[in-house]
């Protein structure tokens, strides 16, 4: 009787797909060939847990094994922290994971071994590693020198009083003009300096007092790693 059932069915849905082209699984108005409404479920005997059914080029499904990211695959994730996916977790230093929170990431190579860290948050420098650079400077004064006057061949200047016994005709203790006496050679002024001289200006050297961060812009991604 079973038998009999099983057969009317199959002779009843070959029946639709000859009439109608299209079969329905769970839908009385399939619009594919075959329109299934709701799960399917494949049994061939080498299904299993992470498997997924592929076919060749014929079409033949068959269950095949998918290799997923191995555990330690550290990834960048641009949503929430809290909305982490199942079997990953943030790198915070926690559940095995390496704390890269406000860290860049360096290629491991010959001085750089995997899982070890350095650098600094921040920077200070030193005078040794200033770029070069000049100090110029200027002076307030002419530096230690002197101005004077002194006497000239005659040991006389215009102002001096002619004594009344080098001429005739002069009153004693007076002044006498440019070319008023023979003999009597002009006065003059003459200026005593130092010098050429140099000044040397010492600079202390003052190192950088407040350390600077010299990041590059940046736009800020969490780490995560599967577990």
């Amino acid at each position: 009787m079973l038998n009999q059932a099983i057969l009317l069915f199959l002779f009843s849905l070959f029946g639709l797909v000859a009439q109608a082209q299209n079969v329905g699984i769970g839908t009385t108005n399939p619009d594919e060939k075959l329109h299934v409404v709701g799960s399917l479920k494949v049994v061939d005997g080498t299904q299993g847990v992470g498997k997924v059914l592929t076919s060749d080029a014929t079409g033949k499904g068959t269950w095949q094994a998918v290799n997923g990211l191995p555990p330690g695959v550290i990834v960048m994730w641009s949503g929430a922290i809290s909305n982490i996916p199942a079997g990953w977790a943030f790198c915070d230093g926690t559940l095995g994971t390496p704390d890269l929170r406000d860290r860049f990431i360096v290629a491991s190579g010959t001085s750089n071994l995997v899982n070890t860290t350095g650098g600094t948050d921040a920077l200070t420098l030193t005078p040794a590693q200033l770029p070069a650079h000049i100090h110029t400077a200027t002076t307030s004064t002419d530096g230690n020198h002197f101005h004077g006057n002194g006497p000239n061949s005659a040991g006389v200047f215009y102002s001096d009083p002619l004594p009344a016994e080098h001429g005739s005709g002069f009153t004693t203790g007076a002044q006498f003009a440019d070319g008023g006496a023979s003999g009597i050679s002009r006065g003059g002024f003459q200026t005593s300096t130092d010098g050429n001289h140099t000044h040397t200006l010492t600079t202390d050297a003052m190192p950088a007092a407040n350390a600077f961060d010299n990041r590059p812009a940046y736009y800020t991604l969490a780490y995560i790693m599967k577990l």
